[in-house]
């Protein structure tokens, strides 16, 4: 009985305090309501949370680049995920790495380039000089994963501005040609035999890349020959653990197996997915091979700018359905208390055959939230409430990805293709 009353007397005094609010405060509760009902269009929210970003004389400017440098404050690890071989984004990666290394004191470039290559391009007495690294790139063509010239200068660039104490430059990919890989090889061979072995294939390699080279096509560590003569020659070296040769070796078999598991699964065989994975995690132990060495020669905690395709930077799980690089750095930085920035880049062409964002029907109300002829930055994170509560009209599963896997996108309205003027390429 007596708590019928209760509930009575707590029934009475909510319908006064009801009757006793403002007629204004019930409408917006009312508004807010409706707002909760409905959902905002995904180029409505991009196009509010974008930032204009631009490059002149080299340097990036505007409210763009004050967001990044804002938004990373904390970060360790930045991770460009790039269309390959576009112009613009060497550019802006060497802009960017200078404006990471004043404000946050980053020291180090993380490529998807040939490992043992970057490891050349980093050696003390050659690190920053362009004349050297362009030398190089003419002598092996194919040491190189990728050779634009705006490739070449970043390359350059950064490698003469950092303080890093490890090797500045990283390499993440596996071994591209060999040419480069077994003359360094050859240093270390344990007999005459061997090394004559080692240098006559280095020839029958220089005469087929010659031959390549004048129809502007590059080969392989997949295509060096009868795989399993060069194997045998490789077990011929017995390295010791630890050693530059075992490197040497370890890489040129690995990058040898992940190419031709990758052409058997074009003609139908069941070895896609171990070519992914395998390459994915060497990344990751080349990753953290360079992070220890910068370690041991006295940086703490090295804060890196890396570079690589969206494949590879993309939170979570890859395009290839492994678990990417860009996720262990992310897991990475965070047992380390810091953070990781994501930025995937577009290129955002109106029309023409190149760069073409909007063409791709998954993409185009990404496209579709900035201007065609200038450069645009937009945060992605206030959108993820709104995608993860069913609140975004016109969200795909693509943009989905995109949302939750990169924490902005570059937009770069009239992007190019690179050059090869360097390598004598017109």
């Amino acid at each position: 009985m007596r708590g019928e009353v209760v509930r009575a007397m707590l029934a009475s005094a909510l319908s006064l305090f009801v009757v006793s609010l403002p007629a204004r405060t019930l409408v917006l509760s009312q508004s807010v309501a409706d707002t909760a009902s409905q959902k905002i269009k995904i180029e409505d929210l991009l196009k509010a949370n974008s930032y204009k970003i631009a490059m002149s004389e080299g340097y990036l400017s505007g409210s763009g680049l004050e967001f990044l440098l804002k938004a990373t404050d904390k970060t360790q690890f930045f991770a460009i995920a790039e269309p390959h071989n576009a112009k613009e984004v060497p550019e802006i990666t060497s802009s960017l790495f200078n404006s990471l290394k004043k404000h946050h004191g980053f020291n180090y470039l993380a490529l998807e380039q040939d490992p043992v290559m970057a490891r050349m391009v980093s050696a003390p007495v050659n690190v920053g000089n362009r004349d050297y690294l362009v030398s190089l790139a003419r002598k092996y063509l194919n040491a190189f994963t990728f050779i634009t010239d705006q490739e070449l200068e970043m390359i350059s660039q950064v490698g003469a501005v950092s303080r890093g104490r490890g090797n500045r430059i990283w390499g993440l990919d596996q071994v591209f040609g060999a040419i480069h890989v077994l003359d360094r090889l050859s240093k270390f061979a344990p007999s005459p035999d061997v090394r004559n072995r080692t240098l006559k294939l280095v020839e029958v390699l220089k005469r087929n890349e010659a031959e390549r080279a004048k129809k502007q096509d590059r080969y392989t560590m997949a295509e060096v020959g009868n795989i399993e003569e060069f194997n045998q020659l490789l077990k011929q070296y017995h390295p010791k653990s630890g050693s530059e040769a075992e490197f040497l070796i370890s890489q040129m078999l690995l990058s040898a197996r992940v190419y031709q598991n990758n052409r058997d699964a074009e003609s139908g065989q069941l070895t896609g997915y171990t070519a992914s994975l395998e390459r994915e995690e060497n990344m990751k132990a080349l990753f953290m091979l360079e992070y220890r060495r910068a370690q041991v020669a006295g940086d703490a905690v090295p804060k890196v700018l890396l570079k690589l395709g969206h494949n590879h930077s993309i939170r979570g799980r890859s395009w290839s359905d492994v678990l990417s690089l860009g996720n262990f750095i992310s897991e990475f930085a965070r047992s380390n208390g810091m953070n990781s920035f994501h930025l995937a880049v577009y290129n955002n062409n109106a029309t023409g055959d190149y760069g073409v964002l909007g063409s791709t029907p998954d993409y185009k109300p990404l496209a579709d939230a900035a201007a065609k002829d200038r450069w645009t930055v937009i945060d992605l994170r206030p959108l993820r409430e709104y995608a993860y509560g069913g609140k975004l009209a016109g969200l795909n599963p693509e943009l989905r990805r995109v949302i939750f896997g990169f924490d902005a996108v570059l937009l770069i309205g009239g992007a190019s293709r690179g050059t090869y003027k360097l390598i004598g390429v017109e």
